[in-house]
């Protein structure tokens, strides 16, 4: 049990690793799972919709999918930089989520998560931070935005790449058939004292360098 927990945790790690660099990301693609080869950028994908986890990722997959009429290739729920690199380096329409930094830990620990706060959050810091200087080829989807208007951001990434994606409808019975097909979005007692517990730890002095650093790092982007 305890070697398989730290097998998993340095696939974790390398997995983080080589995300952030396209060359890495583009060697590692063919040791993939079958479901993971199926979300990686192509120069024929429609559009790009990623983010570190815990920012609404399967929120707005599902509800971008629900609008459309028809079928669109999307890359996303790799949590990988280097997939926003490739769709701003291919001109593909490129939706950056993003969330902040401490209710994005608090949500990933609350899933079983297997790195530890601390290891996540600088994960958080290095993923945003890789994709700045691409700034200016993205469209960013802050969490409130996402959550409370996804049509909204499906128009700005319309406005901005002169596409033609369906905006979705915020409706009551939209919204709940998305999150319905979201496990962790369902009320969860349990998950719900995970979270506490990853907000108290993100709390303590010894992290707050990383913390501020995040906090930085999440306004930069949402600057965009």
């Amino acid at each position: 049990m305890v070697l398989q927990k730290y097998i998993r945790l340095l696939r974790t790690e390398l997995k983080y690793y080589c995300d952030h660099y396209p060359s890495l990301f583009l060697l590692t693609r063919r040791f993939r799972n079958e479901w993971s080869q199926q979300l990686i950028v192509r120069h024929d994908t429609d559009i790009v919709i990623e983010g570190f986890g815990g920012s609404a990722n399967s929120f707005s997959i599902r509800a971008f999918e629900l609008a459309q009429h028809k079928h669109v290739t999307i890359a996303h729920h790799l949590h990988a930089a280097a997939q926003i690199i490739f769709g701003v380096r291919w001109g593909i329409p490129t939706l950056v989520l993003i969330r902040d930094p401490i209710d994005t830990i608090a949500s990933l620990m609350s899933r079983g998560h297997v790195l530890s706060v601390r290891q996540t959050l600088v994960h958080y810091i290095r993923f945003y931070q890789t994709i700045l200087p691409f700034k200016n080829g993205c469209v960013v989807g802050m969490f409130d935005e996402v959550v409370e208007d996804f049509g909204m951001v499906i128009r700005k990434v319309n406005k901005r790449f002169n596409s033609r994606f369906m905006e979705f409808e915020n409706t009551t019975e939209n919204i709940a058939h998305c999150l319905n097909q979201i496990d962790f979005a369902k009320p969860n007692a349990g998950r719900n004292i995970d979270m506490e517990l990853a907000r108290n730890k993100l709390n303590e002095t010894k992290l707050q360098k990383h913390v501020q650093k995040a906090k930085t790092i999440h306004q930069m982007i949402c600057r965009l």
